[in-house]
């Protein structure tokens, strides 16, 4: 089985329908190996994924051993947000944030250079707080409720 030749696969299936590999891994779930695909596409639905998955299987299952199953899904809502430039892009954005400054949800505001400013809801008032992106050790998307 050759991993980078599976990607390869994936990506240029992914491509061709304007879609976005966000991750691909193996995992152990239940004593079952699982290849993990991951698109990052906003609005996907089962009716959309059942094709894609289909045409994945078709197209890689000479490389896949038959004992590994096959999972195409999509990120979610609240994925995580990888680089700053993913940050920025999110601008306006509800956040989800763990840092040495502060820990929760919040608005994204502005990024400046590396810094995020944010608002955050403390006791019903609305906080304005400067984080070094080089400081957060975990940053998501957020549903605000």
């Amino acid at each position: 089985m050759n991993f980078d030749k599976i990607t390869n696969i994936i990506t240029e299936i992914l491509k061709e329908l304007n879609m976005k590999l966000y991750s691909i891994k193996f995992k152990n779930e239940f004593g079952a190996q699982i290849l993990e695909i991951l698109i990052d596409e906003e609005n996907l639905s089962h009716d959309i994924i059942e094709p894609i998955n289909n045409k994945i299987i078709e197209a890689v299952s000479d490389e896949l051993p038959d004992s590994v199953f096959l999972e195409v899904s999509s990120v979610g809502l609240e994925r995580p947000l990888n680089n700053i430039e993913e940050v920025k892009a999110h601008k306006g954005g509800f956040l989800h944030i763990v840092s040495d400054f502060y820990k929760g949800d919040a608005v994204l505001e502005d990024v400046k250079e590396d810094v995020l400013v944010i608002a955050a809801n403390q006791k019903g008032r609305k906080v304005i707080k400067e984080i070094p992106y080089s400081k957060i050790s975990k940053i998501r998307k957020a549903i605000k409720f």
